[in-house]
């Protein structure tokens, strides 16, 4: 239904995360008719007649196309309602209450039902927080055409479509208005009547009534109206509960220790075996690496399988990267290597792509963490009670399932010692 779509634009609002605790959920705000303050008199006879003269209602084009960009909507709030008609699910009418201010709140009411959702962008990554059965859940959008504060902050799914149609509308002297018919968005949509109010240059009043068909039968009709008021004074907090359901519980690390498991300052120590398309095991010892594997080949000639065990070390001396390699227990021979080999293994020690940012979509159990994209793929994560990571999977599904996993121990207890027996090339 078309209004939904007026709702998903007023939905997934980009906004800064904001960190400050909340008393209370419904926060109030210092608001008015007028987002501009006029000036006081000596009387309040006179103060009114100077505060009608102060406020502009008409704008320049210039003036449109500012109030109508999405930089204007960084922070207010938006008060109304929205009724829907349609010939495949009858007459829907709710109110709707946006407020943009550091997090975004959207409030939609009908009825004795009620319902309001946060978001919040963090790491480019913008997330929603729903209440479920009385305790908010947080979940990421996984949208990448969403990931700034300005990307939908409108009141309107067409704000930038007026935005360039100044000379389209005329303006009421009387309703100080101003107003545009039969606006033709595309082949599916028409903007029967669009009325725009504004003062001092902000928009402060929209009322747009829009058909919709997609297929010519599924026809869709919504009168949306809508106060825009509060610019640049209006806060909102997340709500108590999912501030705080990062809380550790019994044996679940919270998003901060989260992060920090799977940051690079945590794995200047440790050793790591992975498991995949190929098998090996790596210690880390600060400028010094270690890597074993075998390999399994068949002997041209016979026929018979050839095992090759290889044990390497790579030593880091600023931008200076020397190579030590033993195959079989034999002498290790010492040459030079490159910045980017070095790169490659010891990076692999935390590259774990997006996981970091990806603690909302986790569920525990324990210290167990698992997300699964149902025929996609699907994650694990351990940690010890220390915090720190000690396995991680991931399986990719495809015309071939492709897995690896990575299994940490030794945090702080790994010494390496170059070999003696070496061949300098």
């Amino acid at each position: 239904m078309k209004a939904k779509i007026f709702i998903l634009s007023l939905l997934s609002v980009c906004t800064a995360i904001c960190t400050v605790s909340l008393s209370a959920c419904d926060e109030t705000e210092s608001s008015s008719s007028s987002p501009s303050s006029s000036s006081s008199s000596s009387s309040s006879s006179s103060s009114s007649e100077e505060t009608e003269e102060a406020v502009s209602t008409t704008v320049n084009e210039t003036e449109w196309s500012n109030a109508l960009s999405p930089t204007a909507f960084a922070n207010y709030t938006a008060s109304g309602m929205v009724k829907e008609q349609s010939t495949e699910f009858g007459t829907d009418e709710y109110t709707v209450l946006l407020k943009v201010g550091g997090n975004t709140a959207f409030t939609e009411s009908s009825g004795n039902f009620s319902q309001t959702i946060y978001y919040t962008l963090e790491n480019e990554t913008l997330y929603y927080y729903t209440n479920e059965s009385g305790a908010y859940k947080k979940s990421a959008i996984l949208d990448p055409s969403l990931n700034t504060i300005l990307d939908c902050a409108s009141v309107s799914s067409y704000q930038l479509y007026y935005a360039e149609r100044y000379s389209s509308f005329t303006y009421d002297e009387a309703k100080k208005t101003y107003t545009a018919t039969n606006l033709v968005v595309d082949e599916y949509t028409r903007i029967d009547k669009i009325v725009l109010g504004f003062t001092n240059g902000k928009l402060t009043y929209i009322q747009e009534s829009e058909t919709y068909s997609y297929d010519g039968t599924d026809e869709t009709s919504s009168v949306t109206e809508l106060t825009i008021s509060a610019y640049g004074n209006t806060t909102v907090v997340l709500p108590q509960a999912a501030q705080n359901a990062n809380c550790k519980g019994d044996g679940i690390i919270t998003e901060n220790e989260w992060r920090t498991a799977l940051s690079e300052s945590s794995f200047t120590n440790v050793k790591m075996v992975i498991s995949g398309d190929s098998n090996y095991t790596c210690w880390l010892d600060g400028n010094i690496i270690k890597i074993t594997m075998s390999t399994t080949s068949t002997d041209p000639d016979t026929g018979a399988p050839i095992t090759l065990n290889t044990t390497q070390y790579y030593v880091r001396n600023n931008d200076t990267i020397t190579s030590y390699v033993s195959n079989n227990g034999s002498d290790y021979f010492v040459s030079p290597s490159d910045l980017q080999r070095w790169e490659v293994f010891y990076n692999n020690f935390f590259e774990f792509g997006a996981l970091k940012d990806m603690y909302a979509m986790f569920s525990f159990n324990g210290y167990t963490a698992i997300w699964t994209v149902e025929g996609i793929s699907s994650f694990e994560v351990h940690f010890d009670e220390q915090e720190r990571l000690t396995f991680y999977a991931q399986a990719i599904s495809g015309d071939t399932l492709s897995y690896v996993s990575k299994a940490y121990s030794s945090y702080g207890q790994v010494s390496l010692t170059l070999p003696t027996n070496i061949i300098v090339q």
